[in-house]
Parts: C-alpha cells; sequence; structure tokens
C-alpha cells in the first residue's frame, strides 16, 4: 500500500514514482531550476473536441485564458522570495507568448523585451490534420497504425512525439543546461512538456500522454551535476484556486 503524504504536502503518482511539494510553495533547489509553464485556455482548446489542433500558433487566449495569465503572474510575485526567475523563454505561438507577457509586470526585474522567443518551443505539428475534423483523422485504420508504434507516428506533413522530444531536449541542453542561469521559466505546451517529462523519466511506456498538464500549470524540473534532470513538481495550479 502506498503511504498518503502528510496534510501539508501535495503528490502525484507519475511511471509509479510518488512525487511531492509543500502546498505552500516550490522550493526544492538544485544547480538548474526550470520552470515549464503551459499557456493560459486559447481559443483553439475549445474545439479539441471536434478539430485536430496542433501548433495553432495564432490561436488567441480565451477570456478565462487570459485572468489565468494574470493569476499566475501574481502568484509569481507572492513568492518572490523563493522563486526568482534569471531568464524567461516563450514559444512563438500567439497563445504561449501572451500568457508570458500577461506575467512579465508582476515579476520583479523583467519588461517585455526580455522575454526570448523560440520558434523550437512550439507545440508537436498535426501537419496537414491542423484544423481539420478529429473523426475524419483518426479513422479506424489510422487508429490501429498509431496504437502500435505511437512514439514515431506522425500525421501527414506533421512531427512525431520523438521529433518533439529530440527538439525539446536540444533546447534545454542548448539554452539551460550549458548557461550559467539557476532559474528559468519556459511558457511551452501541453505535449511539449509531457515530451520532456517523458525524458526526464526515462519512461518506456507510451501513456505519457496521460498526464494531465492543465493552463497555466506549473511543472518543475532540477538538475544538479550528480543526478541529472528530475521531476520536482507537477501541475501545479494553486494559484487558479480563487480561495487562496
Amino acid at each position: 500500500n502506498t503511504e498518503q503524504p502528510k496534510q501539508n504536502f501535495w503528490y502525484w503518482e507519475i511511471e509509479n514514482q510518488l512525487v511531492y511539494s509543500h502546498i505552500q510553495g516550490i522550493c526544492t533547489m538544485g544547480r538548474h531550476q526550470l520552470f515549464f509553464i503551459r499557456h493560459g485556455e486559447c481559443e483553439m482548446n475549445l474545439q479539441l473536441g471536434t478539430l485536430v489542433g496542433g501548433r495553432a500558433s495564432l490561436s488567441p487566449l480565451t477570456e478565462q485564458g487570459v485572468e489565468q495569465a494574470k493569476l499566475l503572474g501574481q502568484y509569481f510575485q507572492k513568492n518572490v522570495d523563493r522563486i526568482k526567475f534569471d531568464r524567461l523563454y516563450s514559444s512563438t505561438a500567439v497563445r504561449a507568448e501572451t500568457t508570458a507577457r500577461l506575467c512579465i509586470p508582476y515579476l520583479h526585474g523583467f519588461q517585455d523585451q526580455d522575454l526570448l522567443l523560440h520558434s523550437i518551443l512550439e507545440e508537436m505539428s498535426q501537419g496537414e490534420w491542423e484544423g481539420q475534423p478529429r473523426d475524419e483523422c483518426y479513422n479506424e485504420q489510422v487508429i490501429e497504425t498509431l496504437s502500435k508504434d505511437p512514439r514515431h507516428f506522425r500525421a501527414p506533413g506533421g512531427e512525431s512525439q520523438d521529433d518533439v522530444r529530440t527538439r525539446v531536449v536540444s533546447f534545454v541542453n542548448d539554452y539551460i543546461v550549458s548557461s550559467d542561469d539557476s532559474t528559468v521559466a519556459v511558457f511551452a505546451h501541453g505535449v511539449v512538456i509531457r515530451c520532456f517529462l517523458d525524458y526526464v523519466m526515462q519512461s518506456q511506456t507510451t501513456n505519457w500522454w496521460m498526464h494531465t498538464v492543465d493552463n497555466t500549470a506549473i511543472c518543475k524540473f532540477v538538475h544538479d551535476d550528480k543526478r541529472g534532470w528530475y521531476l520536482d513538481t507537477w501541475n501545479h495550479t494553486q494559484h487558479l484556486d480563487a480561495d487562496l
């Protein structure tokens, strides 16, 4: 039986490993602290039940997404004694960039021009399927093919999970591990964040996509020279709790 965490702690079971984080703040230290942050709710998020999303790079935030981003910024402002960023990165997608820019007024020492945009952080491309009816793209034959080798499956003209994993790991190695920055925020997307989780956990399973990453959720990874990368916090959304 799994021992339940103490009252003041929250946890997630990911690949049968328990990950703990103190409910009052995200505070584990390491040589590099990487805060992956998913964008706020966008217009395409509301259509994913019927349409294939993919990059949808021009999809704007909804009103709720704007509010989520502001609440995230306020959370960082309240916790500035524990979370001080050295660098801010964002996907070039409108929804991710807007989320980051709505946070910036609440971040000590940062202005709009300090945000660094990288297309390598964009969501997984679904190629010719983007914006098309989901039930027409994912027919029985496609679902059978996908189930046999989900890591390497690509929509026509799109990317596979392994393609995304390769580029996000490359970004982290080139811009974070090799830098002197201690604490970094990266505003990105659900599949991008899950693919980095897959790399960190050295997962051999194919159900990584089942791990929830809510809009504006914080997923924190820590790196040190002995352990490499490890997961500290997953899907932290305390800032969206109106009672806090």
